[in-house]
């Protein structure tokens, strides 16, 4: 089982990109189309054990779901307050998909918890813009419910779009709102968030805020999907046990809601990385990454501007 390495880092309020630290690919995955999946959401809300479960789904399959199977913890869990992802990781290794009709590679990248209260405003800003321009699936985990407050760091970031003089044309591909912790009024997994998704639509009125916020979003994102994750049983929830093997995983809606959410994302969503409409491969990735780090050596913050600008060029 593979480490983790840092891709971007935060230090004395300036981001560094890290192009040296990513794995050099080899010669049997380097011309393979690549798709980076980014997880972000607020520290301690469990993004970390998901990348878990999505990593082992990825390395052993269904079989990865069997009452026996050892959970091994790649990506640490946050145990405390204090967040145990710094800046964003990437998964040491590019990862086969296990789609037969896809020669695709995945990245898996994890980032900084967001809301950190040892943290300013703008730094959650900029793991969002770095995390939605690098990534072909964003998965953005909330805790219960779309609220105006969890869907703030997306409006800014729109907003930049739409105000910042920016001419990119790009659309970014997925987003997937995972709501942790979610109620059965609208039902579980895709279907769920389908109908929670329609619901809140409904909700807002023709040229008012949740309008035109929702229109802006599908116009940016190729595709915007909501899933609804049960609460996990006690044991996982409180974190103060170990969770050794997927038998510790109680709750059979929520383990199953696991395996729901990893097979469809694996399966059906995932794409190969379009990038000034060139498929993105694993051999691109760190020259981009080299790039980025030329660009952005002397910038305390990369907006939503100058990360389209660098992208363009």
């Amino acid at each position: 089982m593979g480490k983790l390495t840092k891709v971007l880092t935060f230090v004395d309020d300036s981001w560094e990109v890290l192009p040296d630290q990513i794995p050099q690919a080899d010669v049997e995955h380097a011309k393979k189309p690549l798709s980076i999946i980014t997880s972000i959401g607020s520290f301690g809300i469990g993004k970390s054990f998901l990348y878990n479960v999505l990593l082992g789904a990825i390395e052993k399959g269904e079989s990865f779901f069997e009452d026996e199977t050892e959970l091994i913890e790649v990506f640490p869990l946050e145990t405390s307050v204090r967040a145990e992802t710094q800046g964003i990781d990437m998964f040491n290794g590019f990862l086969p998909t296990p789609r037969a009709d896809k020669d695709l590679v995945l990245s898996l990248w994890d980032t900084e918890g967001l809301s950190n209260p040892n943290q300013p405003r703008h730094h959650d800003i900029s793991i969002f813009r770095l995390s939605a321009y690098f990534s072909q699936v964003l998965i953005y985990n909330v805790k219960e419910r779309i609220s105006s407050e969890s869907m703030d760091k997306i409006q800014v970031f729109l907003e930049e779009i739409r105000t910042g003089g920016n001419t990119q044309t790009n659309t970014f591909q997925t987003l997937i709102i995972v709501v942790r912790d979610a109620n059965q009024q609208f039902g579980y997994c895709w279907e769920g968030g389908e109908a929670y998704l329609n619901h809140i639509k409904s909700q807002g009125k023709p040229g008012k805020q949740t309008d035109v916020f929702f229109r802006e979003l599908n116009d940016k994102f190729r595709s915007v999907l909501v899933f609804m994750m049960p609460p996990p049983n006690q044991k996982v929830k409180s974190k103060r046990t170990k969770i050794t093997f997927m038998r510790d995983i109680e709750d059979q809606l929520f383990r199953e809601s696991l395996r729901i959410f990893t097979q469809k994302l694996l399966h059906e969503i995932v794409q190969p990385g379009i990038v000034d409409g060139e498929v993105f491969r694993v051999c691109d990735l760190k020259p981009q990454l080299k790039m980025f780090a030329k660009k952005f050596q002397y910038r305390e913050q990369p907006t939503s501007f100058t990360l389209a600008n660098a992208i363009k060029e």
